[in-house]
């Protein structure tokens, strides 16, 4: 299997890190893909924020951690910080998944491009059928490209960018039926779909047999 290419990710995530001096106001935000929209720049942009937001609370904490004794007026404002923390924490969570569901429902229905490597099946019709606050479900249709008594195989799968390097790990699915497939013969296929920040130059799935 092709080595995992992170580099131009890294490389965009960094620049997010650069443009933001320390503020979670001044996240820049990064150009939308062509098959997956916002998605992956969404996940992108509440990564770089949250790891700002944890940073912000991290120095707020130090001051009191270097301290020889806790007294109660430094256990009040510890409490405070605490309080705040939680509830900015949610209301950044909260930020990201209405964020998120909103962009994901816009593609529904989009296809999904494949390249297929197997030589007794192939994945067609691949569309966005269903979304979550964390990815996609994605349905489409196996084909058999020959006559087969009985299948037992694992379709593999992994997400390329447009050179054809792997963005994330390998996934699996297990194809099995006791019955006797005819070529040209069809059967549903539908798998959930994460979309996080390695997705920014998603250009299509490979699937293959292992």
């Amino acid at each position: 299997m092709k080595k995992i290419n992170y580099f131009i990710a890294l490389t965009t995530l960094a620049v997010l890190f650069s443009a933001c001096s320390q503020s979670t106001s001044s996240v820049k935000r990064l150009p939308a893909n062509e098959i997956l929209g916002n998605l992956p720049g969404i996940e992108a942009y509440y990564h770089v924020k949250d790891s700002l937001f944890k940073a912000e609370y991290k120095d707020k904490y130090a001051a009191f951690e270097n301290k020889k004794s806790i007294s109660q007026s430094d256990i009040k404002k510890m409490t405070q910080i605490s309080e705040k923390e939680e509830q900015q924490k949610k209301e950044l969570r909260d930020e990201r998944k209405k964020e998120y569901t909103e962009e994901a429902q816009k593609l529904i229905g989009k296809i999904i491009p494949v390249k297929n490597e197997s030589q007794k099946f192939e994945v067609i019709d691949l569309k966005i059928s269903k979304t979550s606050e964390n990815g996609l479900t994605l349905k489409g249709k196996v084909k058999f490209l020959q006559d087969i008594n009985s299948y037992n195989k694992i379709l593999s799968y992994v997400p390329i960018d447009k050179n054809g390097k792997a963005i994330d790990a390998v996934g699996t699915h297990y194809l099995q039926a006791n019955k006797k497939v005819s070529a040209g013969e069809l059967i549903d296929y539908e798998f959930y779909f994460p979309v996080g920040k390695k997705y920014l130059n998603f250009a299509a799935i490979r699937f293959f047999e292992q």
